[in-house]
C-alpha cells in the first residue's frame, strides 16, 4: 500500500499484486513469466484467491485510514473552537440541538458584555418550550454568567447553590426576497439546456444548502456555470425587498437575527 498526505492509504490493485507476484516466482525458480504468460497457470490458481484476499485486506485498512483521519479532524476542531467562543457556542447548539444559530459581532463600547443570540427554532412546535430550556441550559453551562443576555425569548436557570441567571435569545427576523434569474445559452454549448423550472430548482435547492440564519444574500453564489448550468455562457441573479418594485445585484447585508426567505412562486426564471 501506499500513502499520501493527500490521498491516506492506497490499496494496490490487482495488476499491481500480481506484477509482484510474477516478479518474485521469477526470482526464486529461475522463470521468465509476464504477467499475462503467468495467467492461467496452476500456481496462478492458486495465488489468485490469495490476492483477491490482500486486495479485501488493504481495502479495509484504507477505508479504516479514512474513518480514523475523520475522527482526528473533528476532534481536533472540537479542540481548536472553545466551547465559549461564538463558533464554539454556535456549534454546540447545532451538535446538540440540530439548530442554526447568530450571534452578532460586538464592536462597541456600550454593547461589551452583552449578548446578542438568535437561534432559528420553530416557536410554534410543540416540543418548543422544552427546546428553549435546552438552549438556556446551553448557554448555562458554557458563557460567562456576568454577561448581559439580549432578545425577546427569555428564561432562567438555576445553579446548582441555589443562585438563578436570566438568559434570553431572539428569534428569526424574516426578509423575504424575489428572485430574478436570467440565463443565456453559450453559443459554443452543444450541451442539454435546462428547462426554467429545473433551473428554478437548482437555485432553489442551492439556497437552501448554502443559506443560513445572519448570513447575507450573495446572489451570484447560488448559481454558477461549472457546478450547475455548464450550458450557460452568462447567468444573472437579482433580487427584490420591496415586492418586487426594484431589482438589485450588490450583496444583501444581514442583521444577525436576519433570516431571509424565498418562496418558490417568487423565483422567476428566463432562458435566453
Amino acid at each position: 500500500m501506499t500513502y499520501t498526505v493527500t490521498n491516506g492509504y492506497s490499496p494496490r490493485s490487482y495488476d499491481t499484486i500480481l506484477a509482484e507476484c510474477v516478479e518474485i516466482v521469477n526470482k526464486e525458480f529461475g522463470a521468465s513469466y509476464t504477467s499475462q504468460s503467468f495467467a492461467g497457470t496452476n500456481l496462478w490458481k492458486f495465488l489468485y484467491a490469495t490476492i483477491q484476499g490482500l486486495m479485501t485486506v488493504e481495502n479495509n485498512i484504507a477505508e479504516l485510514g479514512v474513518k480514523l483521519q475523520d475522527y482526528i479532524r473533528t476532534q481536533n476542531e472540537s479542540l481548536i473552537i472553545p466551547r465559549s467562543s461564538y463558533d464554539g457556542i454556535m456549534q454546540i447548539i447545532k451538535d446538540e440541538l440540530g439548530l442554526t444559530s447568530s450571534i452578532k459581532v460586538i464592536d462597541t463600547v456600550e454593547e461589551a458584555g452583552q449578548i446578542f443570540l438568535a437561534v432559528d427554532v420553530d416557536a410554534e412546535s410543540e416540543d418548543y418550550e422544552d427546546r428553549k430550556a435546552q438552549i438556556f441550559k446551553i448557554l448555562h453551562e458554557n458563557m460567562g454568567a456576568g454577561l448581559f443576555y439580549n432578545g425577546t425569548e427569555t428564561g432562567q436557570v438555576t445553579a446548582s447553590n441555589g443562585q438563578v441567571f436570566n438568559y434570553s435569545f431572539d428569534l428569526p427576523s424574516e426578509t423575504a426576497l424575489k428572485v430574478k434569474i436570467q440565463v443565456r445559452v453559450s453559443e459554443n454549448s452543444t450541451l442539454f439546456v435546462e428547462t426554467p423550472p429545473q433551473i428554478k430548482n437548482k437555485f432553489l435547492e442551492n439556497f437552501a444548502k448554502f443559506y443560513r440564519l445572519g448570513f447575507d444574500f450573495e446572489p451570484q453564489i447560488y448559481l454558477c456555470r461549472d457546478r450547475d448550468l455548464p450550458f450557460a455562457s452568462e447567468i444573472n441573479v437579482t433580487y427584490s425587498t420591496d415586492g418586487g418594485a426594484e431589482y438589485k445585484t450588490d450583496v444583501l447585508e444581514a442583521m444577525y437575527d436576519e433570516k431571509f426567505t424565498i418562496n418558490p412562486d417568487d423565483v422567476e426564471v428566463e432562458v435566453i
